[in-house]
């Protein structure tokens, strides 16, 4: 069933509101091949999701370190709730991963950081300077 119909047989919209939810898993260059990084992938929506929403796992190859992309519904096709995508949900994720990845024997980030925004990102990437790459005193007061 794709995740239109899904959203259609529980009467949820398909024109507005969060359709879908996307995330990315990424691993060390040359830690593990592309099929363990798929099948660690398959797992991991099997876990998160409890076969409870639509997901496709997509492993990429394209760049210097093995990922997989996870596009899943926004409304479950076993009983037309929709995903609470919360801290607690963050975390589990998290977990979740960390757990797959440490069954594997691979590297996983102990103390991470919070990534910046898309746009704080794209500046920091075209060589802007932003509150988060400025030398200590170059900040401002703000």
């Amino acid at each position: 069933m794709s995740m239109e119909l899904t959203k259609r047989l529980w009467e949820q919209p398909t024109d507005k509101g969060v359709l879908a939810y996307h995330i990315i898993q990424s691993f060390s260059p040359g830690e593990a091949t592309p099929d363990q990084v798929h099948e660690i992938g398959c797992e991991f929506a099997r876990r998160f999701l409890a076969d409870r929403f639509e997901c496709t796992v997509s492993t990429h190859l394209d760049k210097g370190h093995l990922h997989n992309h996870f596009c899943f519904n926004s409304v479950s096709f076993q009983d037309g709730q929709k995903y609470n995508y919360s801290k607690a949900e963050r975390q589990r994720l998290r977990d979740i991963s960390d757990s797959l990845c440490r069954e594997y024997g691979l590297s996983v980030i102990e103390h991470g950081r919070k990534a910046p925004s898309r746009p704080v990102w794209l500046d920091e990437q075209s060589g802007k300077p932003t509150r988060y790459n400025l030398s200590p005193g170059r900040r401002s007061q703000g």
